[in-house]
């Protein structure tokens, strides 16, 4: 049922829509068939190719979340799974058609036997959908045949902007007693339209219709809009056009791409941060003999193999993004920042291209189709404008991490075009647009735009990025607390008093303070990173020595559970990496990190932000002793070891051994560290932005 429906480019099949009887599912509201399809210039890219899936029917597991977090799924398959006891779910109830009535029952959920019924059921989707593929792919070419025959009709269909659950959900919210104390406030609610996506610049003109939305929903009804399928309204293909080029795309390319969607979607669907697969109890100090190039190589052709190849010669992938306010996964089209989008492969295929490796492919060629969407984007006229505005400043998942990541592609690949590209993006971000940063660290904030420019500075001897940079620095200085240790550090929007770490926290800002201070006269920037280093020692030893999370929200709770944090983004390693700027050294967290003890051994994750590819870091360096060359090369051992042993690389942005391609969060980034561990003195190290 689910490739028919596929193949019909039906939507909007929620939980509402597909009731079972007698433990046989049957479809409700089949208005939305031979749906139109957006004219885009990025057909088949990025979103546009993701909206070709068959996420779009509305089937399988997708998560909402709502403004304060919470997660919740009305998808058919989706909805009965992550139901509490005391919920109800839709059944139709009589033995005669002709009398048959809609009800309720209760939801029965728990225990062993709930799991194995999920995975026999989702054995049995996947099989089905399988073989009714590969059916309508044996005749396809007769499907579009008999397509052919219907152009010109006048048959209705309707047109979905939005998910009616999503209007529904829009509704809700906007009625509640605290929005209708005044017309204001309940406008407010349904202005939340305008900032979905759906209208975003850039897209085909809709006229009026967001308007028309309102005005409905104003009248608290469900937006309604239909077109006849032979139809097109500007921006938009036929419904009949639309079902036919869905048919013309079935073929063995594309099961595969299908079968990898659905598979994610049901491993997402109840996967927790929370509550993590199994784990491995796998110690330090066993490592075996691995060729490290070899598996490096290997991670690459596996990384390619995955990608999705569009006509305009640009590659892409579908990975699992892990939802941090409400600790979900969602499996969407990956992005171009350099934590876990486009712009960080690239830098690992950039890598693989310069080590020149014994059957490794051509990368060079793939590094570049990784970037060339945001390279062709970013010339586009208000189009660098929009995406400060949308996705921020930092270093990891903002526009200085697309900055810094072309910047670090062009170097490798020695490429000035490239890096020329990274320049025009650069001029995006303003002094004003600094200042307006809420947030002061490495990963989201000014301190990211910082560790940028000075990187940008470090390839182009542009004396204008120095002063960028210092412009950075005096803002951070200006955002300095007191605390209760007596020193002064920075707040974040993400947590009670200034964090620990260096993605989010005080070790971080630190770091980038002190690469400036090199550049400059007086100390003072050097000064305020002292401090700053000063208090997160405090606060340890305070702590006896566990490093705390003061972020706020359930992912803070998680964090605490592992007092041996020794990940990059909260815990030793990068505390280690921000001092060897000035070779301050904690015994405490010295020892915690010794390879030849356990507290690596409570990490079982391997990616590079939290697991041990970032442990790597700490060793795998420029000018690195002996001793550090040994280290790094066991670690490095140890890595390919684990992965030998269950089968795949873990990440807390993978559960259960589903793929993640991005750098800091998957494969890229263990790849790359496994080509560093060998060259450290020949490719940058991208968590410490060099």
């Amino acid at each position: 049922m689910l490739a028919v429906l596929h193949a019909l480019n039906i939507e909007d099949i929620h939980f509402e829509n597909i009731i079972r009887r007698d433990e046989s599912p049957y479809l409700f509201d089949l208005e939305t068939s031979m749906l139109p399809s957006i004219n885009n210039e990025d057909d088949l890219a990025g979103d546009a190719y993701f909206k070709n899936t068959i996420l779009r029917t509305g089937v399988l597991p997708r998560w909402i979340v709502g403004a304060f977090g919470e997660a919740f799924d009305v998808s058919a398959l989706g909805y009965e799974r992550n139901l509490t006891r005391q919920e109800m779910v839709p059944i139709w109830v009589d033995e005669e058609w002709d009398h048959v009535t809609l009800s309720y029952q209760s939801h029965v959920q728990g225990g062993e036997w709930e799991k194995e019924k999920e995975a026999r059921i989702n054995l049995c989707v996947e099989h089905g959908f399988r073989e009714m593929y590969k059916a309508l792919l044996s005749v396809k070419e007769k499907v579009c045949s008999e397509l052919a025959k219907i152009h010109g009709s006048s048959l209705l269909n309707r047109i979905v902007l939005r998910p009616t659950r999503g209007y529904a959900y829009l509704l809700r919210q906007a009625t509640a007693p605290k929005n209708l104390e005044s017309e204001t406030d309940f406008l407010v609610q349904l202005m939340w339209l305008f900032h979905d996506g759906t209208y975003a610049s850039g897209q085909p003109n809709f006229g009026d219709e967001i308007f028309d939305e309102i005005r409905q929903l104003y009248e608290l009804d469900i937006p309604y809009f239909s077109a006849e399928i032979a139809d097109t309204k500007n921006g938009w293909t036929s419904g009949i056009n639309a079902l036919t080029a869905q048919i013309d795309r079935f073929s063995d390319e594309d099961l595969r791409l299908q079968e990898f969607v659905l598979n994610s979607a049901l491993v997402a669907c109840t996967a927790h941060a929370g509550a993590p697969d199994s784990r491995d109890d796998i110690l330090i100090g066993h490592s075996v003999d691995v060729d490290l190039a070899q598996e490096a190589v290997d991670i690459a052709n596996e990384v390619l193999k995955n990608s999705i190849v569009h006509k305009n010669g640009q590659i892409d992938w579908l990975s699992l993004e892990f939802l941090y306010p409400s600790e979900r996964y969602q499996l969407n089209p990956m992005g171009d920042s350099l934590y876990s989008g486009r712009v960080g492969v690239g830098i690992f295929f950039a890598a693989m291209n310069k080590a020149g490796l014994d059957g490794a492919g051509d990368f060079k060629d793939a590094s570049y189709a990784s970037i060339k969407y945001i390279r062709r984007r970013s010339v586009t006229p208000g189009f660098s404008k929009r995406l400060v505005r949308d996705i921020g400043v930092g270093a990891a998942f903002g526009v200085s991490s697309i900055i810094y990541g072309l910047t670090t592609v062009g170097k490798i690949l020695d490429d000035k075009a490239v890096i020329d590209d990274a320049i025009k993006l650069a001029d995006s971000i303003t002094i004003e647009v600094l200042a307006a940063t809420p947030s002061s660290d490495v990963t989201s904030g000014v301190a990211g735009a910082l560790l940028t420019y000075l990187s940008l500075y470090g390839v182009t001897a542009e004396e204008s990025f120095l002063v960028k940079a210092r412009h950075c620095a005096i803002i951070l200085s200006r955002r300095r607390v007191e605390t209760d240790t007596g020193m002064k550090a920075w707040d974040s929007p993400l947590g009670s008093q200034p964090l620990i770490g260096f993605a989010h926290g005080v070790s971080g800002i630190s770091y980038a303070l002190l690469k400036i201070s090199k550049y400059e006269e007086c100390s003072e920037f050097e000064a305020m990173a002292l401090e700053g280093m000063e208090y997160e020692r405090r606060i340890i030893k305070k702590n006896s020595g566990i490093i705390p999370d003061f972020r706020v929200g359930p992912r803070s709770e998680m964090v605490r559970r592992n007092p041996a944090d020794c990940s990059w983004c909260t815990g030793v390693a990068g505390i280690l990496l921000a001092r060897e700027c000035v070779d301050v050294c904690d015994p405490n967290l010295a020892v915690a990190f010794d390879p030849a003890g356990g507290a690596l051994a409570s990490s079982d994750l391997d990616h590079l932000c939290c697991g041990l590819a970032g442990h790597l870091e700490v060793f795998a360096k420029s000018g690195q002793r002996e001793s550090e060359r040994s280290s790094a090369y066991s670690l490095a051992g140890e890595l390919v070891r684990r992965k030998r042993v269950r089968g795949y690389y873990r990440s807390n942005s993978t559960p259960n051994g589903a793929k993640n391609f991005g750098l800091f969060t998957g494969l890229s980034g263990i790849g790359y560290t496994l080509l560093r561990v060998q060259d450290a003195d020949g490719l940058p190290s991208v968590i410490r932005w060099e």
